[in-house]
């Protein structure tokens, strides 16, 4: 999560839901970046050459070699050539981690190999990919979804059975795809790439495993607290947390002493944990991010952020109402002052203050900046390399 996210939910309130999407690449992606030439979309080399011609509805990025894509309803997979090495035959499909990938057929989800074969047979109502060897998983009997995603006035109870398509995500708060639908009975587990389940499904929340831990919320719970499991779903950090996010260079942003007046929240404070869920930095700031390459956004109260080290040291002050993680040495903030957004290097300097609007980090020396419709890769020098989009109506 970004510090000062609800100032950055602002800065892209009113655009549509395809504007929101990531157009950076994942840790770890391969060497090609997606480019959205009118309604299809295709794939450039790092230096803007098109590798694989604008073809498909969508896609993602490449992993392990193969990228996900999707013709009319269905995905399939892709190599780095754009050939199909995965027939498109899925409802819906995940992008391949550690080896294996989530896909929907039909109202189930299993994981199939970069050949296509099911190595986890679809068995689950939702599925993650793989991290730190597990991945999670979603189970339920009944789900609720409203008016505004299905026909209808009212919400509308489904089975498993007769759920629409589009009801199986993951419905945990590590998604965003929860499209109006809610599954009052839904619990979370954890599977091995052998297919066996790791941790039975028992939880009311999880987070991905990171350095052998996850964050966890038991099922049955009075307090609703947070505390994060092992391997074997055993709580070794016992539930005291509000709020927690999975571990990140050895320590994990929690939250702590929330507190409501009606609606609105009136105390909480984040800090960061060790593995044996000690404070490693205390718990005093309003909203705290992950630690991503030897800092961690943080903000005081008043939305004022900065970034301190692994000791809580402030290494860059408190100066900024958007603070976001650094990627490849820079991080994107947005002044106090209420001027231009610009990147930052580690020590605080400005580095690159683009001539368009940005909202994404730098991956593999690019980012994506400008306005909707005309969004274009730029570097680190600020050059324009090539176009991210060309299309003014983004899925027109």
């Amino acid at each position: 999560m970004l510090v000062g996210l609800a100032v950055f939910a602002i800065l892209v309130s009113g655009m549509g839901a395809e504007t929101l999407r990531d157009p950076i690449k994942k840790k770890g992606a391969g060497p090609l970046f997606q480019i959205h030439r009118g309604k299809k979309w295709g794939y450039m080399d790092r230096s803007g050459k098109t590798a694989i011609p604008p073809q498909f509805d969508d896609e993602g990025v490449f992993l392990s070699g193969r990228a996900k894509v999707r013709q009319g309803k269905e995905w399939g997979y892709v190599d780095e050539t754009g050939r199909v090495v995965v027939p498109l035959q899925f409802d819906n499909a995940g992008d391949f981690r550690e080896g294996l990938a989530p896909v929907q057929s039909g109202r189930k989800w299993g994981f199939v190999d970069p050949a296509g074969r099911f190595a986890i047979e679809p068995q689950f109502q939702a599925a993650a990919e793989f991290s730190d060897g597990l991945a999670r998983f979603e189970i339920w009997e009944t789900i609720k979804c409203g008016p505004s995603d299905y026909k209808g006035k009212e919400d509308i109870t489904y089975s498993k059975d007769n759920a629409p398509l589009f009801a199986f995500r993951m419905h945990d708060r590590t998604s965003g795809a929860n499209l109006g639908c809610f599954p009052p009975d839904a619990r979370y587990g954890f599977v091995d790439k052998r297919g066996w389940i790791a941790v039975p499904p028992r939880f009311l929340h999880v987070g991905d495993f990171s350095d052998g831990l996850a964050p966890a919320r038991s099922a049955g719970s009075s307090d609703q607290k947070l505390g994060y499991i092992d391997r074997t779903g055993r709580m070794v950090i016992e539930p005291q947390f509000d709020q927690a996010y999975s571990f990140s260079e050895g320590l994990a942003a929690v939250e702590i002493g929330v507190r409501f007046q009606g609606s609105r929240q009136v105390a909480g404070s984040w800090g960061f944990i060790d593995r044996q869920g000690k404070f490693a930095v205390p718990a005093r700031y309003f909203m705290a991010d992950s630690f991503s390459e030897g800092l961690a956004a943080v903000s005081l109260p008043g939305t004022v952020s900065g970034y301190i080290d692994a000791s809580g040291v402030f290494k860059i002050p408190p100066r900024y109402v958007v603070a976001t993680a650094f990627s490849e040495g820079l991080a994107l903030v947005w002044p106090e002052d209420g001027g231009d957004e610009y990147y930052i290097d580690r020590t605080g300097k400005t580095a690159l203050a683009l001539k368009l609007p940005a909202l994404w980090p730098f991956r593999d020396g690019l980012t994506v900046a400008g306005n909707q419709g005309e969004q274009r890769y730029v570097d680190r020098e600020g050059r324009a390399v090539a176009p991210y989009e060309t299309d003014p109506q983004l899925g027109e």
